[in-house]
């Protein structure tokens, strides 16, 4: 029989005697949902430290019978290529790095082939976001994003950097820390030159600079994390049927994450989330039909606290669309039964 944990995107805890699809949500895993909604639902840049819990959360409402999978490690501070400090550690969530040990069937093989036993791969996709600093005008240093993602199915590793200002020095950045990085059982970069070598620099993006010249301005930097919340989506989202899923688009909508299945996508999928899963220390509470949910006004005071802003008008319109289509969805479906959501969001 195959090991549950692993048939289940790494995070979460799981209580099978309560519910076998849905985590159950702890103090923390709220704080960091309702954190992230909040500020998708103002405009506002996301909190840095909830990042890579929501994005790994979005596995779970994007799970599939042939599991690809991302997993997203902390963001991480990427020092520059001669900074005199201390060799950079990073350590993999232990189920990941047994997830790494099995084998990687590829998306071209049917669920049956792929999946016999219990015995092939879950995360296609190990993924790392990496927090630079620059500085543009006369402003001091602020916080920009790129993100190395290593796939495999095809036994590389890819790094986006969406920012058109001092790539060359990111680069050498980026390229210095994967050659001295320490990762202790992680296999992809135990032969470190030969992973070295695999490594495709994802820097063709013009998106930033067009922008710029639109509006004869500077794209603050930190606008970035907006984009590489994008490229993971659009990984996870891809990845059960994209082979080369390291072409990413190149437009603005992808650069501000404005796109329907981007940010709006993961705002619906998100919430989603938060009012369908158990909450813990009220598990007994859990209604698996969700037939009291037009009654309860602590949901509704939830909801309420994620109203849009009406200047993200792209944003009410696309979440609203999203939710009518996640309704039509199997797991979706008691979402119809929810007659205040709409107005609630004030979509």
């Amino acid at each position: 029989m195959a090991d549950i944990d692993v048939l289940r995107p790494r995070i979460f805890q799981f209580n099978d005697s309560i519910t076998k699809s849905l985590p159950i949500l702890g103090e923390d895993d709220i704080d960091d949902l309702t954190a992230v909604l909040k500020s998708l639902a103002k405009g506002r840049h996301p909190r840095q430290a909830s990042i890579a819990k929501v994005l790994n959360a979005y596995n779970i409402t994007q799970a599939t019978e042939k599991r690809a999978w991302a997993y997203f490690h902390s963001i991480t501070a990427i020092p520059t290529a001669d900074a005199d400090v201390p060799r950079p550690v990073i350590e993999l969530d232990h189920q990941i790095l047994n997830d790494l040990k099995k084998p990687w069937h590829s998306i071209h093989f049917s669920t049956e082939h792929g999946d016999e036993a219990g015995g092939s791969a879950s995360y296609r996709f190990i993924c790392f976001i990496h927090k630079h600093f620059i500085r543009r005008g006369s402003g001091r240093q602020r916080p920009l994003y790129t993100i190395s993602i290593w796939d495999r199915e095809l036994e590389e590793m890819a790094w986006h950097d969406t920012y058109s200002h001092e790539r060359a020095a990111r680069q050498r950045d980026v390229h210095r820390f994967w050659e001295i990085v320490r990762m202790p059982r992680c296999p992809f970069v135990e032969l470190r030159r030969e992973f070295l070598g695999k490594i495709r620099w994802r820097m063709n993006y013009r998106a930033c600079e067009k922008i710029e010249a639109a509006i004869r301005g500077v794209i603050p930097p930190q606008d970035t994390l907006y984009a590489i919340m994008s490229i993971g989506l659009y990984y996870m989202t891809q990845g059960s049927v994209n082979r080369r899923v390291d072409i990413v688009p190149d437009n603005i909508e992808f650069f501000g994450g404005t796109a329907r299945e981007l940010l709006p996508q993961m705002f619906v999928r998100l919430l989603w989330l938060y009012l369908r899963a158990p909450k813990e220390g009220s598990e007994s509470e859990w209604d698996a039909e969700m037939v009291n949910l037009n009654d309860d006004e602590d949901a509704k005071d939830y909801v309420r606290q994620l109203r849009i802003a009406d200047k993200l008008g792209w944003m009410k319109v696309y979440v609203r669309k999203e939710l009518e289509a996640h309704m039509e969805e199997q797991k979706g479906r008691w979402l119809r039964r929810v007659k205040w959501l709409f107005s609630a969001l004030r979509i």
